[in-house]
């Protein structure tokens, strides 16, 4: 119904179209008619001015005459033209009509001023006629209706006859006027008659039989082929070089006649056409306009019995149309979403599909059931590409592990290398590999972040942001164009931590490889006024674009798809993604002075964990508080245990001795972050001696270690056990541990320490009887109690002691029960090998057996060193009974100690390196 009410109102719109189109046409023609009319009123004019310039029977205000009715013809040209069609050829035609009736004027005025000469003036009226048939024919161009266009193209045809017949008339009065005719008039005479015999054939090839008799019959009176044959007599003469005409030329009157007659008959024919137009344009229109009318009244009869019928079929069919409505909804909006969400969450759809609930068998029930085939296929679809993508993903992460895996093969190979190699520049070589080796574990790591995988690398303890951002510098190319500022005091959740130095690698390794290589990356960091944690990377490289800012940033705070422009920019994707799954936010902005690129990253205070107090670290033993590090400095702080780690075991990030960029003691003190679960060390000689007892700490006097043969023993208390720290096991050696000595008899000449006084304080304190005891029945210790004069500084006892980090706490308890577990194993070890009939070995142990004497260490030195210092004889004031060999330490792996010396000499290699550029950079800041 609705297709034929729509034919219907097109049928309409199309009559009312056409008999508007009828009524333009009837306005295309009535301005044909003036045109036509204008062209006769200039011909006469151009006939009457060539008569007047010829000094004939025409006056001056017989041609002023002509002049006003020439111009009502034109003004009426001017006001049908205005109802035209306004296209682009009709508005074309008509300016340049209205140009040359400008030109018309001055020509009049030469004109009756006989200031011209009469083939001028006729050209002149011959360009404006020309023009005018020209616009005659672009009005007719615009015609729609074949019968109309035929009809107005003979039309035509017989204005350009008769125009050629009026210009015919001038030219040939002029001639006979003058008694002669010039080459230039029977020239142009030619021309003239060669137009009017196209212009016939054109007639009878566009004109109707009919018109083409009425045509004929014009030749029926004599006048008009006498007409034509005097045409042919003037066009026989030659110009001026006739003394006379011939005499078979009629005169200017009869040529006059002649002309006038043939004018007429033509013009009776060009009034019967425009007749004919008309009439058939007011036919045309009247038909079109009826036509419209009747279908109108049908179509609107046919829309009421439709809209009947519409009425009781839809009554029918509303309740199942709404019903299949309905659980189309539904379907798109809840159940399809939600099965799809299912899916991809790893779950099978527990509902089944429920089918529209429409049972009908017309043709509603077969949509009905063909959407519920769609329900189907869409969700088998869903499972499909759920199943497809996570066995893309797993492909992914089983490829990347894989990859982890020779990775990680590849960094232990490149370890025994650097090991094994002596060669600096091929040393530097392996280094590289190495950064290479660790950039492309990077890249396997990001390819798990995509897959939705998490990172096999993770902290257990809270980091502090120094700490996870010295770990992301590591694993960039150029690591050293970066610059570290000093970090807020706080600490980040674990769990956060290893994403974390992800994200910052991946931001550091953009701003680095984004800028020139001369300049810097600087790392800031600052606490926020809502307690979140605030880090800026700031590089001086090419930055990016408006637009490009806007959709990185955009797409850092979307969790969207994995696409193919993924690969191009997975760095960005993999910040996203790790952005979002902590709730850490991530903001790319222009650089200062809106060079290079900004990225800030803020980290809520629910990843932030406060810092607690912790007591200032101790010095090292035998070196004063504030004394230069020197080369021993350097090898104390040397971690041995982490390179015997780093060499056999698949530990990332320490790849030497040293701890790449170590925190101050205090840090490391508090925290490893770096060690997520407890390794046994190997045993260090400077922790136990073989009975059990605790090693004797290095003398407070560097001089009493290394010439104990020229000193005496002073009497002292029984050391407590304290720790050499990150000595290295030489250091036993240079430092061995012996016994506690006796107390012995007070010498004239012994050597006087500064510290005998706090040693009597301690034996005094040490015979004192406790006066308080704890629920276990231990003596209850007073801190600060029995402390020395001067022992102390003052403002340590005015500083408030730090509440204990429970996390550093419960590590130092680990390691002490790991301690003394492994001492216990050497104990019972020691007893077996002292006790070989299983007897229990002795826990008093007597340094000097009854009856021993002790050496005499008052004798003066035999012999003194270049520096005036008496020389030790190694094992020459031995205690008798003492042991003449020392107890045979466990022989060392010459590759382990290989690897330890290679790791040492890298390490002293890259601090001296960061020394410089530390020095360079505050060169150039200064």
């Amino acid at each position: 119904m609705i297709f034929a009410l729509v034919l219907g109102v097109l049928q309409i719109r199309s009559q009312i179209n056409q008999a508007n189109q009828y009524a333009e046409l009837d306005r295309i023609v009535t301005a044909g008619s003036a045109v036509r009319s204008a062209v006769g009123h200039l011909q006469q004019e151009r006939s009457r001015n060539a008569e007047f310039l010829m000094r004939g029977p025409v006056s001056a205000q017989h041609v002023q005459d002509g002049f006003t009715a020439t111009d009502r013809a034109l003004d009426a040209v001017r006001r049908t033209l205005r109802n035209a069609p306004n296209t682009e050829a009709v508005r074309f035609a008509g300016q340049e009509t209205e140009r040359q009736i400008t030109e018309l004027a001055p020509i009049r005025q030469q004109v009756l001023g006989t200031h011209v000469d009469v083939g001028v003036a006729t050209n002149a009226y011959s360009e404006l006629i020309s023009v005018l048939l020209s616009l005659h024919r672009t009005l007719i161009s615009q015609m729609s209706s074949s019968q109309l266009v035929s009809t107005a193209t003979t039309a035509h045809e017989l204005a350009k006859i008769s125009e050629e017949i009026q210009l015919q008339q001038a030219l040939v009065l002029t001639g006979l006027t003058r008694g002669n005719f010039t080459t230039d008039n029977l020239t142009r005479l030619a021309a003239s008659e060669s137009r009017r015999s196209a212009a016939v054939k054109e007639f009878r090839a566009a004109a109707t039989p009919q018109q083409r008799m009425q045509y004929d019959q014009l030749y029926a009176r004599p006048e008009v082929p006498a007409r034509e044959s005097s045409v042919r007599l003037a066009m026989t003469e030659h110009g001026s070089t006739k003394s006379r005409l011939s005499p078979l030329l009629v005169s200017a009157a009869t040529w006059k006649e002649q002309s006038r007659t043939s004018l007429e008959a033509l013009n009776a024919l060009q009034d019967q056409l425009d007749r004919q137009l008309h009439e058939t344009a007011f036919r045309l229109q009247d038909s079109a306009s009826n036509a419209a009318g009747l279908e109108s009244v049908i179509l609107l009869s046919a829309l009421l019995v439709a809209s009947a019928i519409v009425v009781v079929v839809a009554r029918q069919l509303l309740r199942s149309l709404d019903a299949l409505r309905r659980s189309a909804l539904d379907t798109a909006s809840h159940e399809l979403p939600r099965a799809v969400a299912d899916i991809r969450a790893g779950q099978t759809p527990l509902v089944p599909i429920r089918q529209v609930p429409v049972d009908t068998g017309d043709e509603i029930g077969d949509v009905a059931r063909a959407f519920d085939a769609v329900h189907t296929q869409a969700v088998n679809l869903a499972t499909e590409q759920a199943e497809l993508r996570r066995s893309y993903r797993d492909s992914f992460v089983n490829v990347s592990r894989r990859s982890q895996s020779l990775l990680e093969r590849q960094l232990r190979l490149f370890e025994q290398l650097e090991r094994d190699e002596e060669d600096p520049d091929q040393l530097a070589t392996l280094f590289q590999l190495d950064h290479l080796a660790t950039r492309m574990r990077r890249n396997n790591e990001n390819l798990m972040v995509l897959s939705g995988a998490d990172l096999t690398r993770r902290f257990t303890q809270p980091t502090a942001p120094a700490d996870l951002i010295r770990a992301a510098v590591s694993e960039i190319e150029h690591y050293p164009r970066v610059i570290v500022e000093p970090m807020p005091d706080t600490r980040i959740v674990g769990y956060a931590a290893s994403d974390l130095v992800r994200l910052l690698s991946e931001l550091l390794d953009n701003a680095a490889n984004f800028s020139a290589p001369q300049t810097q990356v600087v790392v800031s960091g600052h606490r926020c006024g809502d307690g979140s944690l605030g880090i800026e990377i700031v590089d001086r490289g090419i930055g990016m674009t408006t637009d490009e800012l806007t959709a990185a940033n955009e797409r850092l705070t979307t969790d969207g798809e994995i696409e193919l422009s993924t690969s191009r920019r997975m760095g960005l994707f993999v910040v996203g993604r790790l952005a979002i799954r902590h709730g850490i936010h991530v903001e790319l902005s222009p650089g200062p002075e809106s060079v290079g690129l900004r990225a800030s990253v803020t980290l809520g205070p629910e990843l932030l964990l406060e810092t607690e107090g912790a007591p200032p670290a101790p010095q090292p033993n035998g070196t004063a508080h504030g004394a230069p590090r020197g080369d021993d400095t350097l090898v104390a702080e040397f971690d041995w245990e982490a390179a015997e780690q780093d060499a056999v075991s698949q530990r990332p990030l320490i790849h030497n001795g040293f701890h790449l960029l170590r925190p101050p003691a205090e840090e490391r003190q508090q925290s490893d972050p770096f060690v997520t679960e407890e390794i046994d060390p190997e045993p260090r000689h400077h922790q136990s001696t073989r009975n059990g007892s605790a090693p004797t700490p290095a003398s407070d006097n560097p001089a009493s270690a290394w010439f104990q043969a020229a000193q005496p023993i002073p009497h002292t208390p029984p050391p407590q056990a304290m720790s050499m720290g990150t000595f290295l096991p030489q250091t036993a050696a240079r430092f061995p541990s012996s016994p506690p000595a006796v107390a012995a008899k007070p010498m004239s000449n012994g050597w006087s320490f500064a510290n005998d006084q706090a040693r009597r304080r301690a034996e005094e304190v040490a015979a004192a009887e406790p006066s308080d005891f704890t629920s276990a029945g231990l003596p209850l210790r007073i801190p600060r109690a029995h402390l020395v004069a001067g022992s102390a500084a003052a403002e340590a006892g005015d500083r408030a002691r730090r509440p204990r980090d429970p996390n550093v706490a419960r590590g130092r308890l680990a390691s002490f029960q790991a301690g003394l577990r492994r001492g216990r194993n050497r104990n019972q070890h020691a007893s077996n090998n002292t006790n070989p009939t299983g007897g229990p070995a002795s826990m008093d142990w007597n340094p000097h057996p009854h009856g021993t004497e002790l050496p005499d260490f008052t004798q003066e030195p035999v012999d003194y060193t270049q520096a005036g210092l008496p020389r030790r004889t190694p094992r020459a004031q031995l205690v008798p009974g003492t042991p003449t060999e020392p107890a045979a330490s466990p022989r060392r792996d010459a590759d382990l100690m290989r690897g330890r010396l290679t790791s040492f000499q890298r390490g002293v290699r890259e601090g001296k390196h960061s020394l410089r550029d530390s020095e360079r950079t505050g060169s150039e800041c200064r």
